[in-house]
């Protein structure tokens, strides 16, 4: 394998990580269309049986005598310097040098088999999309000089649970789901927190397998595709609740319930946007005081006495 660096005042960039065939034709040719058919072909079949061959990498914690500071966007998909575009599906473990202050956009992106990955203290920034596409992530640790986490960076990950240095000032850990503080749901572990939430943040619960969630009370808002795709059967909103984003429970054809912790009055003031709760799901909203359909349509319930002569009925016809 070998690693394209960027140089920079303090120290360098890791660029991209390729493998030699692909470095070995990056040398001869200006772009894959003048690589001629026998010869892609012989460098592509070395390049795929290098990437089988990953299953572990380390990113070193200097480079010519100065520390490695930043992981340049798309550094495991060949960033901008490849010609045969590596996808290293064999590839469970990458840990990150103990210098690295920046992981750019797409980072460790389309790592399908990625199981885990090690980061340093000195983390101070995760940018968009540094996981997207990769494997499922048991948990993963941030340090307690982490400053910055893009609203977008874990979009379409699988990390199941995350670890905050109890150092940290900007973000904690609770359940396995990171807040920024005071009081941001960022991104969500298996359990909702008990409480100590104000937000539910876009895309928060995206890719992340939750049971039947009871959002906890003092909840005021519920992002942008925050349950987006998921697959429990109930949710519990608190009666704190004040707006439900586009989609936010999207996507979700097992749902068939929202337990709703106030009246229908105050139901019908929380602002929903657009198709917060789209098809296919056939969701009622049980409120303390009754229930509505998802276009806030009371539904009546028959009565006990009703239900005991429905029965009596249908024997007879029986």
């Amino acid at each position: 394998m070998k690693v394209y660096y960027g140089e920079m005042d303090e120290g360098y960039s890791f660029d991209a990580l390729v493998t030699d065939a692909d470095y070995e034709l990056a040398r001869q040719y200006n772009s894959s269309e003048d690589i001629p058919d026998d010869v892609y072909e012989e460098y592509n079949a070395r390049h795929e049986e290098e990437i089988m061959q990953l299953t572990e990498y380390v990113i070193p914690d200097t480079y010519k005598g100065k520390p490695v500071l930043f992981i340049s966007e798309n550094a495991f998909t060949g960033g901008k310097s490849t010609l045969l575009y590596p996808e290293y599906v064999a590839l469970k473990r990458v840990e990150v040098g103990k210098y690295v202050e920046f992981i750019e956009d797409f980072a460790f992106g389309h790592l399908p088999a990625l199981e885990q990955i090690d980061l340093p203290e000195s983390l101070k920034s995760l940018d968009d999309c540094v996981f997207i596409g990769s494997g499922e992530i048991k948990r993963l640790h941030l340090g307690k000089n982490l400053d910055y986490v893009a609203w977008t960076a874990f979009r379409n990950s699988k990390i199941l649970a995350f670890d905050v240095d109890p150092e940290n000032s900007k973000f904690r850990s609770e359940n396995g789901c990171l807040i920024e503080n005071p009081g941001k749901l960022l991104r969500g572990g298996t359990v909702l927190p008990s409480g100590g939430i104000k937000s539910i943040a876009d895309f928060a619960f995206e890719s992340v397998p939750i049971d039947d969630p009871v959002v906890p009370e003092g909840v005021e808002d519920i992002g942008k595709c925050a349950f987006y795709g998921q697959s429990f059967k109930q949710v519990t909103l608190p009666s704190t609740l004040r707006s439900i984003g586009e989609e936010a429970f999207s996507k979700n054809p097992s749902l068939e319930k929202i337990v709703y912790n106030g009246t229908m009055a105050q139901w019908s003031k929380v602002g929903k946007s657009g198709a917060w709760g789209s098809e296919p799901s056939d969701f009622i909203v049980v409120c303390t005081d009754g229930a509505v359909d998802r276009t806030g349509v009371e539904r009546k319930q028959a009565s006990k006495k009703q239900g005991f002569l429905s029965k009596l009925k249908s024997l007879f016809r029986s």
